[in-house]
């Protein structure tokens, strides 16, 4: 179910978790995501949280992945967004987004948003459904 998403999205912090995933590693990834010899990692971060804004989507549900963004992104030019946002509402999880840090941001971003970050802003392409194009963090209002 395809679903019309705003220019902004505001997303207030519920809860995180994060984590490190390593396997062996198959034929084909590239040597930048492979540890020691063969195995394959993948660092990721994911929080839930609730829309804020706009009101017309107020109270939705999303849950929110980070992962590092690697050199090999660039390899076949600029990149257009950094990050998409979709409907899971088929995986009881309302809406999906996947936003991607520099890689040397990576343990600052997460200590932030495990400790002080408590709000995400999230900037849409127009005219390419579901792309980000810009985001940024920021702690909670005060009340």
């Amino acid at each position: 179910m395809a679903i019309e998403l705003p220019r902004e999205l505001v997303v207030e912090f519920e809860g995180c978790d994060g984590g490190l995933h390593l396997m062996p590693a198959r034929p084909g990834p590239p040597e930048s995501m492979l540890f020691q010899g063969g195995l394959f990692h993948v660092e990721m971060f994911n929080f839930d949280g609730r829309i804020i804004a706009p009101p017309s989507h107020a109270g939705r549900a999303i849950r929110v992945f980070v992962t590092p963004l690697d050199q090999g992104r660039f390899k076949k030019g600029r990149l257009n967004y950094i990050g998409s946002v979709s409907d899971r509402s088929d995986q009881d999880l309302g809406l999906g987004a996947q936003i991607h840090i520099p890689t040397d941001d990576w343990l600052p971003t997460i200590t932030c948003l495990g400790s002080i970050w408590r709000r995400l802003t999230l900037l849409l392409v127009e005219g390419a459904e579901g792309k980000i194009a810009e985001f940024s963090f920021a702690g909670a209002p005060p009340r």
